[in-house]
């Protein structure tokens, strides 16, 4: 049998958009899809609504076995035009060992419109760790995808002092909160320089609040080194309402900023948060709040480009 790995034509969007002809669930998981239970995203989404074969941001290869796709892929960036993420992996059973060919292929890809990393995310349980790896890609951390059934009924956190709207000016000091926050391995794939870590900023699909924490001068928060040891996103698609938040580990507003973001969801169920496992106090004080650990997740990453390990000088040239 012969495989071939190749660009999407515009007969494949006959063949796999319209009469199906690749019945296989996505595997890859992403912020602006995530739900509980995960929907099963199809191949005619990711050729129809999400890719198609000529759009800026976006790629896609196909696996065909003997004339017949078995296996489809789409890449899109993130915030910026160094990072990209899989967004779609679709694989038959009988071609889930050719899963690091396909993730190769689209890696590549991926680099030639500007990438410098591509993330990926997969049940922390599935089988195509393995092939992750063997095409290159390295965990960065795991997830836990938080859920919360009950819906918030009533206002009750009552207002936190210093929290405002994210604005442009927020994003060095809300670098330096993710540096402090994760740990090397984390910081090393997803940003050692605010643009790095700018474009490797998830996307979650639907307009939503974000908001800053930044204690008043004098009062107990104040002490630490950091300007902005809160951020705070929500947004809300299809009934459901969704939360993201990353504090510093020493601080004591963790509790109050999720009563804030609950207040924003009142009346939405079920509640998700995808919470990083370097934010230990956020997953403890969620499940305070009714919240309960349904899934995990690993998040790889694949650098396109060689790295250094420590900052150094070097002659300049002139």
């Amino acid at each position: 049998m012969g495989e071939l790995i190749r660009s999407v034509r515009p007969s494949d969007l006959v063949r796999l958009g319209l009469v199906g002809g690749l019945a296989a669930p996505n595997q890859a998981i992403t912020l602006d899809r995530l739900g509980w239970p995960l929907t099963k995203a199809s191949p005619r989404r990711a050729l129809w609504q999400d890719g198609g074969i000529a759009r800026s941001g976006h790629c896609l290869r196909v696996l065909v076995e003997d004339g017949s796709p078995v296996g489809l892929a789409h890449g899109r960036m993130r915030s910026g035009r160094q990072a990209w993420e899989v967004r779609h992996l679709h694989l038959k059973p009988e071609a889930q060992g050719s899963a690091s060919g396909l993730l190769e292929e689209l890696s590549t890809a991926a680099g030639r419109c500007g990438a410098s990393r591509v993330f990926l995310r997969l049940s922390a349980d599935g089988m195509l760790g393995a092939s992750a790896h063997r095409s290159g890609f390295v965990p960065a951390f795991r997830e836990t995808l938080m859920y919360r059934d009950e819906p918030w009924g009533a206002a009750e956190g009552g207002r936190v002092h210093g929290l405002h709207p994210r604005q442009a000016g927020d994003d060095f000091d809300l670098f330096r909160l993710f540096l402090a926050c994760a740990p090397a391995q984390a910081r090393s794939v997803c940003g050692l320089t605010l643009e790095e870590w700018r474009d490797s900023l998830e996307r979650p699909g639907r307009p939503g609040s974000e908001w800053v924490f930044r204690p008043m001068q004098g009062s107990a928060h104040a002490e630490g080194k950091l300007a902005a040891p809160g951020w705070l996103q929500t947004w809300q698609r299809h009934g459901t309402g969704y939360l993201q938040l990353l504090v510093d580990p020493g601080g004591s507003q963790t509790d109050s900023l999720i009563f804030h973001a609950l207040d924003c969801l009142i009346g939405k169920s079920p509640v998700i948060a995808l919470v990083p496992d370097f934010q230990e106090a956020v997953r403890s004080a969620l499940q305070r709040h009714g919240f309960k650990p349904v899934e995990e997740y690993q998040l790889f990453v694949k650098s396109l480009a060689s790295r250094v390990r420590e900052v150094g000088f070097v002659p300049a040239r002139v």
